[in-house]
């Protein structure tokens, strides 16, 4: 099932991470690097709002979806409830900021801001929803639709000379043409799930259950926007805001790439693993997160070693000159710390959220946040973007490691060592592969590295046998056979 789910998802998030590829090829060629980064910095500061105010009823949605099956016209209506009062509060934030500024162009992006903040914010509730029905088709629907329009209304206002301020219109557009796109929504399961339930429609117990599980959670994802996003603005603030938006085209390269695959197993395997964890417990949870595990190191490994090699060309091919040499610096740092993080956030992290324990994770947060901040501060003035880079891997790397030692004492997670070390001699042999053709560029020799490193990993993995892929091929071929019998 994991499978399947995972494949559904890869066209859910394929399709968007090549439209936002393709943005980002458009307007790092359209636009300045000062522009980039203040498009950067303000992504970062939408971030850092959407997870204090909003993302304790996104995280809380997934994961207690599947504990109020009888329940569910009361918990999606506390849910929407809750929203709406999150909104109202951000809006009164956001008036107080703009009464109280001096910032020009901050009085000039705050309405916008505050408008994408409520449209972005509701289709991520919209998507979160139909993660957890267990539902990717209507999630691939909304996702694309959203990229779509967030490139073609973007693009044509930066091409119209808006600048940064177009991207951002164009981000709000996507998100508003997600939301009325034709999907059930969080709307059409609330009222079927209203005619199905006696309960009321708010339910302060509900609520109190969400905010105690997702008020830590909230801390740590602050806390982890807050690592990815204090480099650009210590960059902007320490030498200038071209070396912030150079440095945030590194950063987007590796999230539309790596983070993307990464995201994709997420989204098909921790939903099972909780409806799995809340009827059977780890034992029954286990075999799902063992999917969870290789698909994880299965598709990241590859991905950031390639990523890493081929880092000049990948940034001549997709950004424009201005940004080409500088994110090429940075990049195979950053594929670096996008791997330690994602493994840590899609996978060892699940023992804080399976046992309803997450308030350790938000101390490993503000230990990797505070190492962090220190480690630019010190090696920012010395190294420029390249150090904020290794400050980010250090950090990325301490957390990891407290993941990894505090939540075996909650939860003893399975670690598939054996399945893991033919994943790296897998690695290594499509990197030795690829290792002669590391200086070829332009977009014809990307494509020939592309598929040359997929053969070498694909014959690789068969060859190691990992995962069991020839007993599990062989199966497959077999019920083939039998259905065309």
């Amino acid at each position: 099932m994991m499978l399947r789910h995972g494949l559904a998802y890869l066209a859910a998030r394929g399709l968007p991470a090549l439209l936002n590829f393709a943005a980002l090829a458009i307007y790092t060629r359209l636009l300045a690097p000062e522009q980039f980064g203040i498009y950067a910095m303000v992504l970062a500061a939408l971030g850092i709002a959407h997870t204090v105010f909003l993302s304790w009823l996104d995280l809380g949605l997934l994961r207690f979806f599947a504990a109020y099956e009888g329940r569910r016209g009361t918990f999606l209506g506390t849910i929407l409830i809750a929203f709406m009062a999150m909104l109202a509060l951000a809006g009164l934030a956001s008036l107080s900021t703009l009464w109280f500024t001096s910032d020009p162009l901050l009085a000039r992006l705050l309405p916008l801001c505050f408008l994408l903040f409520c449209v972005e914010g509701f289709a991520e509730l919209h998507l979160r929803l139909a993660n957890a029905q267990l539902a990717p088709a209507v999630y691939g629907r909304m996702a694309i639709t959203r990229a779509l329009v967030a490139l073609a209304v973007g693009s044509a206002l930066v091409l119209a000379g808006a600048g940064a301020l177009g991207i951002l219109l164009g981000l709000a557009a996507g998100a508003v043409a997600a939301v009325v796109s034709p999907t059930r929504g969080v709307l059409g399961p609330l009222r079927a799930a209203w005619r199905e339930s006696t309960g009321p429609v708010f339910d302060p117990a509900v609520l109190r259950h969400l905010f105690l599980y997702g008020a830590p959670l909230v801390i740590t994802l602050g806390l982890d926007v807050v690592l990815a996003g204090a480099d650009r603005f210590l960059l902007a603030g320490m030498i200038d805001a071209d070396a912030a938006g150079v440095y945030a085209v590194g950063y987007q390269l590796t999230a539309y790439t790596l983070g993307t695959l990464l995201v994709i197993v997420n989204l098909a395997g921790y939903p099972l693993a909780v409806k799995a964890f809340e009827t059977g417990g780890l034992a029954a949870a286990e075999p799902h997160l063992r999917q969870n595990a290789l698909l994880l190191w299965g598709l990241g490994l590859p991905a950031a070693g390639g990523m890493a090699l081929l880092a000049p060309n990948i940034t001549a091919v997709v950004t424009g000159s201005a940004f080409a040499a500088d994110a090429a610096l940075v990049m195979p740092v950053l594929v670096l710390a996008a791997l330690l993080q994602r493994s840590r956030t899609y996978y060892f992290d699940f023992a804080f959220q399976l046992r309803a324990k997450v308030g350790w994770q938000a101390l490993i947060s503000a230990t990797t946040v505070l190492l962090n901040i220190g480690l630019n501060l010190l090696l920012i003035p010395r190294f420029g973007i390249l150090g904020a880079a290794w400050a980010t891997v250090a950090a990325c790397g301490l957390g990891l490691a407290l993941s990894i030692v505090l939540g075996r004492r909650l939860l003893a997670l399975p670690v598939i060592w054996g399945e893991a070390a033919r994943l790296g001699l897998a690695t290594a042999a499509m990197l030795a592969a690829l290792w002669p053709l590391r200086e070829l560029a332009g977009i014809l020799a990307l494509v020939l590295q592309i598929g040359l490193g997929v053969l070498a990993y694909a014959s690789a993995l068969w060859l190691l046998d990992v995962g069991g892929l020839r007993a599990g091929a062989g199966r497959l071929l077999q019920r083939q056979m039998a259905g065309h019998g």
